[in-house]
């Protein structure tokens, strides 16, 4: 009974976390630098194009020392059963990874499942904007 109790709730923890939760993390131990400007620097031209349009607001600035770098990833067909038993199968993830002079400031990441990566890649803009306290530019 215990152990199908443990199953149970391992099982709910990993459908609940599944394409909801956001993971952040600083790099730095410095979380105060002032954001001033950024740069969009992603390798993946829909990403690039998808960040320009989400940030238009702020000051966007090639020269910038804040480099923001973002990925989309969608993963290959699952055909382990375990994992389709239990929810914890996804479609993919989005990244993105602010450096400052060319060291890591701060990441998040968000799986997405059933939804697409450009809504996600919204989540992680809104929530880089909160957690860095990112303000519109002023002109």
């Amino acid at each position: 009974m215990v152990q199908r109790l443990a199953t149970l709730t391992l099982a709910l923890c990993l459908l609940s976390g599944c394409d909801t939760k956001i993971y952040t993390q600083f790099c730095t131990t410095d979380k105060t630098l002032p954001i001033s400007c950024l740069r969009i620097d992603s390798a993946q031209h829909d990403v690039n194009a998808l960040l320009h349009t989400l940030l238009n607001d702020m000051n966007l600035s090639d020269s910038c020392t804040f480099v923001l770098r973002g990925i989309h990833y969608e993963v290959d067909a699952c055909n382990n059963p375990l994992v389709h038993a239990i929810g914890g199968d996804f479609d993919g993830y989005v990244r993105l990874q602010l450096f400052h002079e060319g060291s890591c400031y701060y990441r998040t990441q968000q799986d997405f499942k059933s939804a697409p990566w450009q809504q996600k890649m919204q989540e992680l803009v809104q929530s880089i904007k909160t957690d860095l306290q990112l303000q519109a530019a002023t002109y």
